[in-house]
């Protein structure tokens, strides 16, 4: 049987799995094991081979990835202001809100700020996009 992504398969201890990827280059103990999957009902990570026997637990999942979550404030960052506009402008981090990255106005800082960070809804990037010559914001 060959694991699909996506797919929920029943364990042989009567939990289900549901596989989150079936490409992956690593092992557990010399097993290889290209395949990790969500085993219910607490959501531990488990490796199986491809044809799905259990090898070993891989980590425990804590929580959703913020790729924001780690960013000081003020740090530099680039935000687009215009959804059809290419241009970015540089920016200190302020945070994020909503779902949506703040940044400080006018190329003020948390210290120098006299007003409210302003959300960036058409985009946001640790990198000077200009450089690798397409968008690599993380929004």
């Amino acid at each position: 049987m060959k694991l699909e992504v996506g797919k929920v398969y029943r364990m042989s201890n009567g939990l289900h799995c549901r596989v989150i990827c079936t490409d992956r280059k690593w092992s557990i103990g010399g097993e290889p094991a290209p395949v990790l999957a969500l085993m219910t009902p607490d959501d531990q990570v488990v490796a199986l081979s491809e044809e799905g026997v259990w090898i070993g637990y891989a980590v425990r999942v804590v929580g959703e990835y913020d790729p924001w979550g780690d960013v000081p404030i003020d740090a530099p960052i680039w935000v687009k202001n215009t959804q059809d506009g290419d241009r970015w402008l540089k920016r200190h981090f302020a945070g994020v809100q909503n779902g949506e990255v703040l940044f400080w106005p006018y190329g003020q800082t948390s210290f120098t700020a006299e007003c409210d960070a302003a959300p960036s809804y058409y985009g946001a990037s640790l990198t000077d996009p200009a450089l690798e010559g397409k968008e690599a914001g993380m929004k």
